[in-house]
Protein backbone atom coordinates (compact mmCIF):
# COMPACT_ATOMS: atom_id res chain seq x y z
CA UNK A 1 0.00 0.00 0.00
CA UNK A 2 1.25 3.55 -0.73
CA UNK A 3 3.59 5.32 2.10
CA UNK A 4 0.94 7.90 3.40
CA UNK A 5 2.82 9.75 6.23
CA UNK A 6 0.66 9.96 9.63
CA UNK A 7 3.76 11.43 11.49
CA UNK A 8 6.48 13.55 10.09
CA UNK A 9 9.97 14.88 11.41
CA UNK A 10 12.94 16.62 10.14
CA UNK A 11 16.43 16.51 10.42
CA UNK A 12 17.59 19.64 8.44
CA UNK A 13 21.17 18.67 9.86
CA UNK A 14 21.56 16.01 7.92
CA UNK A 15 18.58 16.44 5.11
CA UNK A 16 16.59 13.84 5.94
CA UNK A 17 12.73 13.67 6.56
CA UNK A 18 11.15 10.85 8.44
CA UNK A 19 8.16 9.35 8.04
CA UNK A 20 5.44 7.06 9.72
CA UNK A 21 2.51 5.35 8.34
CA UNK A 22 -0.07 3.69 10.57
CA UNK A 23 -2.15 2.18 8.50
CA UNK A 24 0.66 0.21 6.83
CA UNK A 25 2.80 -0.37 9.98
CA UNK A 26 5.92 1.22 8.21
CA UNK A 27 8.15 4.18 8.52
CA UNK A 28 10.53 6.02 5.82
CA UNK A 29 13.51 7.93 5.95
CA UNK A 30 13.97 9.51 2.77
CA UNK A 31 16.97 12.52 1.73
CA UNK A 32 15.12 15.86 1.66
CA UNK A 33 16.71 15.81 -2.13
CA UNK A 34 15.28 12.79 -3.46
CA UNK A 35 11.68 12.91 -5.81
CA UNK A 36 9.99 9.39 -4.48
CA UNK A 37 11.47 6.84 -1.35
CA UNK A 38 13.18 4.26 -2.62
CA UNK A 39 12.96 0.53 -0.70
CA UNK A 40 16.40 0.80 0.92
CA UNK A 41 14.10 4.44 2.34
CA UNK A 42 12.33 2.10 4.34
CA UNK A 43 12.98 1.46 8.37
CA UNK A 44 13.72 -2.01 9.65
CA UNK A 45 12.67 -2.69 13.30
CA UNK A 46 13.35 -5.81 15.82
CA UNK A 47 8.95 -6.37 15.27
CA UNK A 48 6.20 -5.14 13.52
CA UNK A 49 6.07 -1.31 13.40
CA UNK A 50 2.50 -2.16 14.76
CA UNK A 51 0.63 1.19 13.87
CA UNK A 52 3.32 3.59 14.34
CA UNK A 53 2.26 7.15 15.00
CA UNK A 54 4.79 10.33 16.33
CA UNK A 55 8.49 10.48 15.19
CA UNK A 56 11.00 13.02 16.20
CA UNK A 57 15.09 13.16 15.32
CA UNK A 58 17.44 13.83 18.42
CA UNK A 59 19.45 16.88 16.66
CA UNK A 60 22.59 16.09 18.47
CA UNK A 61 22.80 11.90 17.67
CA UNK A 62 20.84 11.95 14.43
CA UNK A 63 19.16 8.92 16.27
CA UNK A 64 15.20 8.62 14.68
CA UNK A 65 12.58 8.01 17.81
CA UNK A 66 9.43 6.27 16.40
CA UNK A 67 6.06 5.41 19.05
CA UNK A 68 4.85 2.36 18.58
CA UNK A 69 1.17 2.59 19.79
CA UNK A 70 0.25 -1.46 19.60
CA UNK A 71 3.82 -2.90 20.91
CA UNK A 72 3.62 0.03 23.89
CA UNK A 73 7.32 1.19 22.93
CA UNK A 74 9.10 3.68 21.21
CA UNK A 75 11.85 2.48 18.48
CA UNK A 76 14.91 3.77 18.02
CA UNK A 77 16.47 4.07 14.59
CA UNK A 78 19.78 4.63 12.96
CA UNK A 79 19.25 7.00 10.11
CA UNK A 80 22.21 5.52 8.61
CA UNK A 81 21.15 1.79 8.44
CA UNK A 82 17.40 2.71 8.72
CA UNK A 83 17.68 -0.34 11.68
CA UNK A 84 16.14 -0.41 15.04
CA UNK A 85 19.46 -0.36 17.73
CA UNK A 86 17.21 0.02 20.68
CA UNK A 87 13.77 0.42 22.39
CA UNK A 88 12.36 1.86 25.01
CA UNK A 89 9.25 -0.53 26.53
CA UNK A 90 6.46 0.51 28.98
CA UNK A 91 5.11 3.29 27.41
CA UNK A 92 1.48 2.04 27.14
CA UNK A 93 -0.42 3.13 23.63
CA UNK A 94 2.63 5.84 22.54
CA UNK A 95 1.49 8.29 20.54
CA UNK A 96 3.85 11.64 20.06
CA UNK A 97 7.42 12.15 20.78
CA UNK A 98 9.35 15.37 21.09
CA UNK A 99 13.13 15.66 22.00
CA UNK A 100 14.28 18.27 24.42
CA UNK A 101 17.85 18.12 23.04
CA UNK A 102 19.40 20.64 26.09
CA UNK A 103 18.20 18.03 28.66
CA UNK A 104 18.63 15.09 26.73
CA UNK A 105 14.95 13.89 27.53
CA UNK A 106 12.34 12.43 25.35
CA UNK A 107 8.36 13.00 25.88
CA UNK A 108 6.43 10.48 25.19
CA UNK A 109 2.45 11.02 25.02
CA UNK A 110 0.20 8.20 25.20
CA UNK A 111 -3.39 7.32 23.26
CA UNK A 112 -5.62 5.60 25.81
CA UNK A 113 -8.64 5.92 23.92
CA UNK A 114 -11.15 3.39 25.13
CA UNK A 115 -10.10 2.84 28.58
CA UNK A 116 -8.70 6.27 29.81
CA UNK A 117 -7.66 4.75 32.70
CA UNK A 118 -4.22 5.04 31.41
CA UNK A 119 -2.99 9.18 31.01
CA UNK A 120 0.36 10.37 31.13
CA UNK A 121 3.23 12.26 29.51
CA UNK A 122 6.52 9.68 29.93
CA UNK A 123 10.16 11.19 30.46
CA UNK A 124 12.77 9.28 28.73
CA UNK A 125 16.41 9.87 29.68
CA UNK A 126 18.44 10.09 26.39
CA UNK A 127 21.42 8.91 28.29
CA UNK A 128 20.04 5.57 29.28
CA UNK A 129 16.58 5.07 27.06
CA UNK A 130 15.04 4.27 30.08
CA UNK A 131 11.68 5.91 31.41
CA UNK A 132 12.22 8.51 34.60
CA UNK A 133 8.87 9.62 35.03
CA UNK A 134 5.26 9.21 34.02
CA UNK A 135 3.57 12.61 34.45
CA UNK A 136 -0.26 12.08 35.09
CA UNK A 137 -2.50 14.56 32.20
CA UNK A 138 -5.67 14.89 30.50
CA UNK A 139 -6.31 11.79 28.36
CA UNK A 140 -4.36 11.50 25.28
CA UNK A 141 -1.80 14.64 25.86
CA UNK A 142 0.37 15.20 23.43
CA UNK A 143 3.34 17.02 23.99
CA UNK A 144 5.80 19.55 22.67
CA UNK A 145 8.67 21.23 24.38
CA UNK A 146 9.84 25.12 24.22
CA UNK A 147 13.15 25.16 23.50
CA UNK A 148 14.08 28.51 25.29
CA UNK A 149 12.24 27.80 28.36
CA UNK A 150 12.75 23.94 28.58
CA UNK A 151 8.70 23.68 29.64
CA UNK A 152 7.02 20.94 28.35
CA UNK A 153 3.26 22.04 26.83
CA UNK A 154 1.10 18.84 26.51
CA UNK A 155 -2.51 19.38 24.60
CA UNK A 156 -5.22 16.95 25.50
CA UNK A 157 -6.55 15.44 21.79
CA UNK A 158 -9.11 14.07 24.58
CA UNK A 159 -9.99 17.15 26.61
CA UNK A 160 -8.69 20.50 24.82
CA UNK A 161 -6.73 21.12 28.03
CA UNK A 162 -3.39 22.15 27.99
CA UNK A 163 -1.00 21.16 30.38
CA UNK A 164 1.98 22.76 31.36
CA UNK A 165 4.96 20.81 32.51
CA UNK A 166 8.14 22.40 34.40
CA UNK A 167 11.17 20.87 33.35
CA UNK A 168 12.89 20.83 36.27
CA UNK A 169 10.06 19.25 39.16
CA UNK A 170 8.46 17.74 36.05
CA UNK A 171 5.38 18.57 37.70
CA UNK A 172 2.62 20.53 35.92
CA UNK A 173 2.86 23.91 36.65
CA UNK A 174 -0.54 25.39 34.54
CA UNK A 175 -3.33 24.23 32.77
CA UNK A 176 -5.34 26.09 30.33
CA UNK A 177 -9.01 25.14 29.57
Amino acid sequence: SPQVPAGLALDTRRGLIVTTNAQSNGAAIVPMSARAARPSDIVRSDGPLAHPMGTTVDPVTGLVYIAVFSRNLVAVIDPTTRRQVDQIPGLYKASVVTVDAQRRRLYVGNADYDAKKNNFVAVVDLRTNRVIKKIATPSNSRAKVDPTTGRIWANSFDTGKISIIDPVSLQIVKTID
